[in-house]
């Protein structure tokens, strides 16, 4: 994820903070700064994350 950046991220739909994990490593929670939620799908506990990369 580092050397190429995704444009969309998904994650979540399982019960796991995906996102707040990936936080926790400095260089990631930096890539991550340049994503918007673009949508969330499914139930507040757990919901599927959309994540769109912000325009440059």
């Amino acid at each position: 994820m580092l050397a190429n950046p995704p444009d969309i991220i998904l994650a979540g739909g399982d019960q796991f903070d995906w996102i707040g994990w990936a936080r926790q490593d400095p260089e990631i929670a930096v890539m991550l700064s340049g994503y918007a939620l673009l949508a969330q799908v499914g139930p507040e506990t757990g919901p599927l994350q959309i994540l769109k990369r912000k325009a440059l």
